[in-house]
């Protein structure tokens, strides 16, 4: 895999394998996976707060491919295959190239970007990192998401990509926090500035005692963890109550608004959000923390 250690700054080089991914996939029978970037296009769902007024943290911005499945639906069987391939690393650096056009294109949006675990050995970022270190300004309002769809090659090279992250103002989350191969040793080890439960278990908590003690036990170890929590797949009132009474204000899913293709203006709540770490933690709930 090519690892773009030339001296171009990183805009003018040609991310060639992320321009066209197309993999031999072995595992079923050979089946040719094309992925043109022409075809991809990203969508964006907001992390709002629960309270009155419904502040938007940020944006996720989620990959679609509208030729082939349509504007609504999440592409899971294809990315799970450029991830069984080999190519997460060339797909993610083309997907971080989108959302980094993005920031430098509004000077007001705050963008999230998921990476894969199989992505996250710092040698294939080295130029992109450069790249957030000599601009601070995009870094600060950049949130890198990493999912732990696959299992990190390297727990210590992932944790040194992510302080190199930090180092440069980029807030790191650890998505999916309870499924997959997500883990308390991996949240230890990344040191997230944000923990992000999936969505599995707060629609458990509403089926059942124990969905319930088990979703207030996972919100808790994130927040013991100091992270900001961040509850996924939030699709009714009741289930916003549910993480609201377990100590997450903040919030994703349908509930709270669904993927779009353009955002919205932000609003001064939205700056508030955002800049107050008393507000983003949330009065009476948390204590309020630092963004790392």
């Amino acid at each position: 895999m090519a690892r773009h250690s030339d001296d171009r700054p990183w805009e003018d080089r040609e991310d060639t394998g992320a321009e066209r991914v197309a993999l031999a996939d072995h595992g079923d029978g050979g089946a040719m996976l094309a992925c043109p970037s022409a075809s991809m296009a990203l969508v964006w769902q907001p992390v709002r707060d629960v309270r009155p007024g419904g502040a938007i943290l940020y944006h996720e911005g989620l990959v679609r491919f509208p030729e082939t499945d349509g504007w609504d639906a999440a592409p899971h069987a294809t990315l799970a295959m450029i991830e069984r391939c080999g190519g997460s690393l060339s797909f993610d650096r083309l997907i971080v190239r989108r959302v980094i056009e993005a920031l430098r294109s509004d000077p007001v949006a705050v963008l999230g970007v998921n990476l894969s675990a199989a992505s996250t050995d710092p040698d294939g970022w080295s130029d992109v990192v450069a790249m957030l270190r000599s601009d601070r300004e995009i870094a600060h309002r950049l949130i890198v998401e990493i999912t732990e769809t696959a299992p990190f090659a390297d727990i210590d090279r992932a944790a040194s990509f992510c302080a190199q992250l930090q180092a440069c103002g980029v807030r790191v989350a650890l998505d999916d926090f309870g499924a997959g191969h997500s883990s308390v040793a991996t949240a230890l080890a990344l040191q997230p500035a944000i923990i992000k439960i999936d969505g599995a278990f707060v629609q458990q908590a509403g089926a059942s005692a124990t969905g319930a003690a088990l979703f207030r036990h996972l919100v808790g170890i994130a927040r013991s963890i100091g992270a900001l929590t961040i509850v996924e797949g939030v699709e009714t009132r009741e289930q916003a109550d549910i993480a609201q009474d377990a100590g997450s204000l903040w919030q994703q899913g349908y509930f709270h608004g669904r993927p779009m293709r353009l955002r919205p203006a932000r609003t001064q709540a939205d700056f508030i959000a955002w800049s107050d770490p008393a507000h983003r933690a949330g009065t009476g709930l948390f204590t309020p923390i630092s963004w790392r």
